[in-house]
C-alpha cells in the first residue's frame, strides 16, 4: 500500500505536469479561433484561467515534496518556457501568468518532506 507521503508527491508531480500541459492547450485554442468565434475564445480564455489557478496552488504546495529527478527533467518548465511565454504574448495579445513560471522555477525538493494532512485529504 503507498503511504500518504509517496501519493501526494506522484501526485503532486503529475499535477504539475498535466495542469501546465492544459493551461497551454487552452490558449492554443484562444489563439486559434477566429473573430467569428470570439464565443469560443472567451471560453478557451476562462479555462485557461482556470487552469492557471489550479497550477498556481499546486505549485505553491509543492515546495520541498517534488522528487529532484522530476524538477531537473524538463517534464515542468525548461530553458525556454519564459521566453515562450512573452513571446506567445507580445504576438496573440493573450494574457499569460508568467509568475507561475517563475514560482516554478524556484521549487526545490526535500530529503524527507513532511506531507500535511490538508494535502493527502484535499478535496
Amino acid at each position: 500500500m503507498m503511504n500518504d507521503q509517496r501519493y501526494v508527491t506522484l501526485s503532486l508531480e503529475l499535477h504539475l505536469y498535466f495542469l501546465r500541459i492544459m493551461k497551454e492547450h487552452s490558449l492554443f485554442l484562444e489563439a486559434g479561433f477566429t473573430p467569428q468565434d470570439s464565443g469560443l475564445a472567451y471560453e478557451a480564455e476562462q479555462y485557461k484561467c482556470e487552469f492557471e489557478k489550479l497550477l498556481a496552488y499546486t505549485v505553491g504546495v509543492s515546495n520541498g515534496i517534488i522528487r529532484p529527478n522530476v524538477l531537473n527533467s524538463g517534464e515542468l518548465i525548461t530553458e525556454f518556457t519564459f521566453g515562450t511565454e512573452a513571446k506567445t504574448q507580445m504576438f496573440t495579445g493573450i494574457e499569460i501568468n508568467s509568475s507561475i513560471t517563475n514560482i516554478e522555477a524556484g521549487l526545490y525538493s526535500g530529503t524527507n518532506p513532511l506531507v500535511s494532512p490538508n494535502l493527502v485529504n484535499y478535496g
